[in-house]
């Protein structure tokens, strides 16, 4: 399928077994699979799916880093998720030294969908993700605009803005 220009990678993950994921737009940014077993493609809301396991020693998809992912004034991270559990710092999107999208526990362990953005900008948003039962599908996605006006750093639940 292919995308506007603007998206710099979409993976649908209809692949199985160990393979790459393939990247569907225009810069191939196919992801690696790492401590895959071949047991991690599920179903999907709309087609292909990952499972992804908890924990500092599960598996995961890596993307190379490349001009093309690396935003630097402009940036949306989104995925589609069906948690099983809210962990400590599950991570849904992240580039180490840039930015992530993950679920994170406060000091009294109360669970937040946060988008955080690392480097010059250093900031951090999230939301008390307690409306979000675990065993469902949910849209999420973190946005920043450095040239928006007032608050430039967004996390999306389904469509609607959650934190700001």
């Amino acid at each position: 399928m292919a995308w506007a220009p603007g998206y710099a990678g979409v993976w649908h993950l209809n692949e199985t077994g160990t393979v790459s994921r393939e990247d569907s737009s225009q810069y191939a940014n196919h992801a690696a699979t790492q401590l895959y077993d071949g047991s991690e493609a599920v179903q999907g809301l709309m087609s292909g799916a990952d499972h992804f396991g908890r924990g500092a020693t599960t598996n995961a998809l890596r993307v190379d880093s490349t001009v093309s992912i690396n935003a630097t004034d402009t940036l949306t991270v989104s995925a589609w998720i069906r948690p099983e559990q809210w962990d400590n710092d599950n991570v849904i999107v992240r580039r180490e030294d840039a930015y992530r999208l993950y679920n994170r526990f406060d000091d009294v362990s109360e669970s937040y969908m946060t988008f955080k953005l690392r480097g010059d900008v250093n900031k951090e948003i999230g939301w008390h993700n307690s409306n979000m039962p675990t065993g469902q599908w949910y849209y999420v996605a973190g946005t920043y605009d450095r040239y928006a006006a007032g608050n430039n750093l967004l996390v999306y639940v389904n469509g609607v803005v959650v934190a700001q």
